[in-house]
């Protein structure tokens, strides 16, 4: 994004006071709740992001860690063609990085790394990163991310962020997003070097730069 040189920001805390279950007649997701959000004030979803992080028990070498990305790459149903795979091995720190393109073409990132303590004990992590170009089913995504840490029987931390952008300075909308309180965070910037509005939208926070 061009540097944005006049920038209003607001950040708050969403309650959510409409009855979504009243909509298509059924209970909505928080996923599903975001988007909507985006659709009541008529703006045009440009990105949508997944982020995920945990710890994972079992201490692994180098060689086993790219198994199991490859082994989360395949559930994550990324292309063999588009991965691509980094390793880092020292005294201290083994790292384990694989990107590549699934079959709803996200552009997922794979990251373990096992850190190694005075102790001579290790603090074991996977990470996920999902990043969409425009509007995704983040439900299936983020059922496909539940199931990995499931399997690994890692503790796992989720953070979802949707932007979108109006034509124009949209600087007064604000988003009612459900019927009881979720920690979400709401931002909006308007850049006047492209005329347009910009809003992000996370649960519980907002990752993306901005």
């Amino acid at each position: 994004m061009k540097k944005i040189i006049s920038i209003l920001t607001i950040s708050l805390l969403l309650s959510l006071s409409i009855k979504w279950d009243c909509i298509q007649g059924k209970s909505l997701t928080v996923n599903e709740r975001i988007i909507s959000v985006f659709k009541l004030a008529k703006s045009e979803i440009i990105s949508s992001s997944i982020n995920v992080w945990g710890e994972y028990k079992k201490d692994l070498d180098i060689t086993q860690m790219e198994n199991m990305a490859r082994s989360v790459a395949d559930s994550m149903n990324l292309d063999i063609k588009s991965v691509q795979v980094s390793k880092d091995c020292s005294d201290s720190l083994k790292q384990v990085l694989l990107k590549g393109k699934d079959d709803m073409e996200s552009i997922i990132t794979v990251k373990l790394e096992s850190l190694l303590e005075e102790d001579d004990k290790s603090e074991n992590y996977l990470s996920i990163d999902v990043y969409h170009d425009g509007e995704f089913d983040m439900d299936i995504m983020s059922n496909r991310i539940k199931q990995v840490y499931t399997r690994y029987e890692s503790t796992s931390h989720i953070n979802t962020c949707v932007i979108g952008i109006f034509d124009g300075k949209s600087i007064d909308r604000q988003a009612k997003i459900g019927k009881e309180l979720v920690n979400a965070n709401f931002t909006i910037k308007y850049n006047p070097e492209d005329n347009k509005t910009y809003m992000w939208l996370a649960t519980p926070i907002i990752t993306d730069g901005y």
